[in-house]
């Protein structure tokens, strides 16, 4: 295992999330007036950070009502949606790999970091990670700073930024480390691919490449 340390997103990519969560950006579309997604190709096609952004691209008029309302409005579906998701399939197995090699593992993320937490209990994983990094609040800001100040902090020897998103890309460009992006999260294979990382079309691919058939 040539990886000391490895840093994980965790919507879309531990939380097999991205089915509710176009299911909740489409309900809240549909209350506005607007149509919902017809499918996820159009969900990714509009999916950005910051998240604010994401939603303009929606067609969201920060004029008429505030960010703060709708990034709330969403935290709560969130909340109450979420519980009946599960991890991604080959995520259990990987952390397990992981810990039994003596792998530092951390989470990164933009959630709230309260909701994070009662998700890693409940997901019944939280025993893996020796650090959580995560927003005060519910806006989906960038956290690519969060990313920085422990690896100021820490100086990991050799860290994989493991992510979901073209965001997860340009935070492990910021911090200078080795980065795997695994398809089925909230971008598609092509948005992935045109960061110019390694992409996984899943996580036990991922996994096969960090530790073999062991």
């Amino acid at each position: 295992m040539k990886y000391t340390d490895l840093i994980w997103d965790f919507n879309g990519t531990i939380l097999d999330d991205i089915a509710v969560c176009v299911d909740i950006e489409s309900d809240m579309l549909r209350r506005r007036g607007r149509p919902g997604f017809a499918s996820v190709d159009e969900y990714y096609a509009v999916f950005c950070f910051p998240v604010k952004q994401y939603y303009i691209n929606m067609g969201y008029d920060f004029s008429v009502e505030s960010y703060d309302d709708v990034a709330e409005e969403w935290a709560k579906e969130y909340a109450v949606r979420t519980v009946s998701c599960g991890l991604r399939e080959g995520v259990a197995d990987m952390l397990e790999k992981g810990r039994a090699n003596g792998v530092g593992q951390i989470i990164l993320s933009s959630s709230e970091k309260n909701i994070l937490s009662d998700q890693l209990v409940s997901l019944g994983v939280s025993g893996y990670f020796k650090e959580i990094l995560a927003l005060g609040n519910s806006k989906g800001e960038s956290k690519v700073d969060l990313a920085v100040e422990w690896f100021e902090r820490t100086k990991p020897e050799r860290a994989l930024f493991i992510g979901d998103t073209a965001h997860d890309a340009e935070a492990a460009a910021r911090l200078g480390c080795d980065c795997a992006l695994v398809c089925g999260g909230h971008a598609s294979a092509q948005t992935l691919a045109s960061t110019g990382y390694p992409v996984y079309p899943d996580i036990a691919a991922l996994c096969r490449e960090l530790y073999g058939d062991e």
